[in-house]
């Protein structure tokens, strides 16, 4: 499962706490403003 977290968010540091690693970014820009997410994946076959 993968989860989008918008960099600087502090849910981002929670997600890594249950496990999350992070495995990539997105960009995009919004309304002149660039927007940077963090792609996180949770692995849940343990």
């Amino acid at each position: 499962m993968t989860i989008n977290c918008l960099r600087g968010n502090p849910t981002l540091g929670f997600y890594q706490h249950m496990g999350g690693k992070i495995v990539g970014e997105i960009k995009e820009i919004h309304q002149g403003a660039e927007l940077v997410e963090d792609v996180l994946l949770f692995d849940w076959s343990m």
